[in-house]
């Protein structure tokens, strides 16, 4: 999902994964075909992630960070420990 300032969140794209083991490179390949699909495949409108918190996710979220080192990535469980 996307949310814009001001705007209700929409959902970026829908994958198909059955067959296929959740693992973070899955999901970083699921997340760039989706931004390139709405034509933002650079993730220069991105200025931030969350996920939640299991180790699937944490890996996700360093992959993700090298990739697009300008976004701010956290998982859920540190917002609401703020």
């Amino acid at each position: 999902m996307v949310a814009e300032v001001n705007q209700h969140p929409v959902v970026l794209s829908l994958e198909d994964m059955t067959g296929h083991r959740s693992s973070a490179d899955k999901l970083l390949e699921v997340s760039v075909k989706a931004l390139e699909r709405m034509e933002i495949g650079d993730g220069h409108n991105i200025i931030a992630a969350t996920t939640d918190n299991p180790t699937v996710m944490q890996s996700f979220r360093r992959k993700f960070q090298a990739k697009f080192y300008w976004v701010i990535v956290s998982s859920s469980s540190m917002l609401w420990n703020c």
